[in-house]
């Protein structure tokens, strides 16, 4: 009978393998391509899953949460190749089989592992490809690594191309047509990455060899996409070789770091590389054939400079340009008193632009620069029912569980109230990085959030945060990062923000923040989970305040919030917003002020609290809103009312609410406001130190809670 290709089994975990060899590991600096014979040795397999699951499991754990949450579904096969003697190589699949390993060694040391059920790990479900088939084993990594929906790196997807190639039994052009349709590339794609590792190939040969970094990819690449650079360099097609070696040599100087002697009586040191990004390529074939200018390029090991003494561009003299700017600001300066009205405004545009060429302190404010898509905006039926906070500020592998439709949060100063709610709105937010700088700047009472500041209060340990909404998995982390390859003047650190739902990595966000220099972002897409608001006494943010009043759902909502100001003041008609020469006011139409409307700030804070914050819940509608400290600045006659009307909104727009308070009056009044207990979780956070705990309550139950404690939420015994 003739030998089936591909078979379906089940096996024992520690029957499984992971491949040493994956594509995945070309960008990790200590990884070496591994002998068939040493792939199982142990201390390679070690390694191996070292490389997969990262520090502390960061590359994994929303594997392992996902399948301690909801156990191990099967969605995709793990593909696997027979070793012989009942071993067997992991082609496809071995961050699962990493996580799954990770969850074994759990179990067998007494931890739990939620929901998995641990019979699992004796049968876990394969498909076994033909040991012979080495076609097959390439074919299903690259359909899913390069073609499919989860695709590797530019380096490791080109690396994985040339492998195919060459193990392709036939005719190269044959190689090449099969390549270009099984795996849905255009050979045009093809041959820029076999041209691209043939580059680097002969840079690693070359003296600067040792100093190749994979995140490097890109510069090659784009030396090689481009015909003029082909031809500087003598590239020939025929052998995928440059064969001008004075030229090759020159370029490879150019992008790498070089000890330098140019002044005598100081010993050698070292120079930085002149070209750090393809983007400086795409400019370099603009100058390539000037040897003026390649000259001063090489001299100052400055690309800019080389840029500007190219006779392809409009000539600038930079020294010139400033004298001359020089005498004409002392002339101005002189007749200053003969300006009139025009000259004056002419001189501020003028100065505006200046400005911008003069070096100023950078300041971070995204707001408004790019628009998020809303994953559970309209279908919203669950919300969140478990947050872990990994690490943010005090709390470390924190679970909060029971969530419901109303939390409420009691403890005393320093258990970390705030910044809970703070972890809630950020995990909303996924990979909206506006919204972590936001935060950071208001929580910090900071006018302007500069790099500097930003760089020094991030934590060292990244922000790690998950949750379960809507029924699905989420999670993200906000963590610094020394960027590769770009301009390095004035630069501070990146920020990067990896976000995930329902278990599949969808955005990245990274900010290269720059002392000097505006922010330079970088994103594919920006999702959240759901509309959201953060509500603070402590920080006043217009723009949350018309945004919410711009989806307010006037019909349903304002007569709402004017019929329950009425019970703080009976004379209120209406709120209204205007705008006078720029300005946006929200006045008050009232009975007491027959002749005119009064701004809403001439009333009390109460009364514009409660305005803000039932207003919120139009925006945030089918999403989540947290409120920071809600009886802080509300008359303690109005917070029974105040709760059921929160409560009554938070129905009618679905909104899940998080609400810390320190007051037991505010708390009990969700409790007596005779609305309905079930939708209230309650919990009182304490905090022992080196860890952050709670005590829960159903909401019937909480008011007994805090009075059993004996703990007064205002921090009186």
């Amino acid at each position: 009978m003739e030998k089936t290709p591909v078979s379906k089994r089940s096996f024992n975990i520690k029957n499984l393998f992971l491949d040493p060899n994956n594509y995945r590991f070309i960008d990790e600096k200590e990884y070496s391509q591994v002998d068939r014979e040493k792939i199982l040795n142990e201390r390679i397999q070690k390694k191996t899953r070292y490389f997969i699951e990262g520090e502390k499991r960061s590359n994994i754990i929303d594997l392992i949460h996902s399948f301690k949450a909801n156990g191990y579904i099967p969605v995709e096969k793990i593909q696997v190749k027979d070793l012989g003697e009942n071993r067997y190589l992991v082609l496809e699949g071995n961050r699962r089989t990493a996580a799954l390993k990770a969850l074994q060694e759990d179990y067998e040391l007494g931890r739990d592992i939620g929901q998995l059920d641990p019979a699992l790990f004796r049968r876990v479900d394969v498909e076994v490809h033909d040991e012979e088939n080495e076609h097959i084993h390439l074919l299903v990594m690259g359909l899913k690594h390069i073609g499919g929906n989860k695709k590797w790196p530019a380096v490791n997807q080109a690396k994985f191309i040339k492998d195919y190639i060459e193990k392709f039994e036939g005719e190269y052009w044959e190689a090449e047509n099969s390549a270009c349709e099984t795996l849905g590339i255009s050979k045009q794609k093809l041959r820029l990455s076999l041209r691209a590792l043939e580059l680097i190939e002969q840079y690693k040969h070359s003296d600067y060899g040792d100093q190749f970094e994979n995140e490097q990819y890109a510069i090659f690449e784009e030396i090689v996409r481009t015909p003029i650079m082909r031809e500087w360099i003598g590239w020939n097609d025929d052998d995928y070789q440059a064969k001008n070696n004075i030229h090759l040599e020159r370029l490879f100087n150019w992008i790498s770091t070089v000890e330098t002697d140019d002044d005598e009586e100081k010993a050698p040191h070292k120079a930085e590389p002149i070209i750090t990004k393809s983007a400086e390529i795409r400019e370099l074939k603009i100058f390539i054939n000037e040897e003026n200018a390649l000259d001063v390029m090489e001299k100052s090991r400055s690309f800019t400079k080389g840029l500007f003494n190219s006779s392809s561009r409009e000539k600038i003299n930079i020294h010139e340009t400033v004298n001359t700017t020089k005498r004409n600001i002392d002339l101005l300066y002189t007749y200053r008193n003969a300006f009139d009205v025009d000259v004056k405004k002419e001189l501020e545009e003028m100065f505006s632009t200046f400005s911008k060429v003069v070096s100023q302190k950078s300041s971070i404010n995204l707001e408004g620069e790019y628009k998020s898509s809303v994953c559970f905006e309209m279908a919203t039926v669950g919300h969140f029912s478990h947050i872990t906070i990994q690490s943010y500020k005090i709390f470390h592998d924190f679970q909060i569980t029971n969530l419901n439709k109303i939390n409420l949060f009691g403890g005393l100063n320093n258990t970390g109230k705030t910044s809970l709610l703070e972890a809630i709105y950020l995990l909303t937010k996924q990979n909206d990085i506006n919204a972590f700088f936001e935060i950071v700047r208001l929580k910090n009472k900071l006018e302007v959030l500069s790099p500097l500041w930003l760089s020094q209060f991030l934590e060292t340990s990244p922000i790690v945060i998950q949750g379960r909404y809507n029924g699905v998995e989420t999670g993200l982390s906000i963590r610094k990062e020394e960027a590769k390859n770009i301009d390095k003047a004035d630069y501070i650190t990146s920020i990067v923000i990896d976000a995930f739902i329902d278990d599949e990595a969808h955005s990245m966000t990274k900010a290269h923040l720059y002392r000097y220099a505006p922010i330079q972002l970088y994103y594919d897409t920006i999702k959240i989970l759901s509309h959201s608001m953060f509500k603070s006494p402590f920080f006043h943010k217009e723009s949350d305040i018309l945004l919410s009043y711009s989806k307010n759902y006037e019909k349903k909502l304002m007569p709402l919030i004017i019929d329950f100001l009425t019970k703080v003041d009976s004379q209120i008609n209406d709120i209204g917003l205007v705008e006078v020469e720029g300005i946006k006011r929200f006045l008050v139409d009232s009975s007491r002020y027959t002749d005119h409307k009064v701004d809403i700030t001439s009333y009390g804070e109460g009364l514009q609290r409660i305005f803000e914050i039932s207003l919120a819940f139009a925006y945030a509608k089918n999403g989540v809103i947290v409120i920071d400290e809600l009886e802080t600045g509300i008359h303690h006659s109005l917070l029974i009312d105040f709760t059921r009307f929160i409560q009554e909104l938070a129905e009618r727009f679905n909104v899940q609410v998080f609400i810390t308070s320190h007051s037991k009056e505010c708390l009990n009044a969700f409790v007596q406001n005779g609305s309905d207990n079930e939708s209230i979780s309650a919990y009182i956070l304490q905090n022992k130190g080196e860890k952050v705990t709670y005590h829960y309550s159903e909401g019937a139950k909480f008011s007994r809670l805090v009075d059993a404690m004996d703990i007064d939420m205002r921090g009186e015994k």
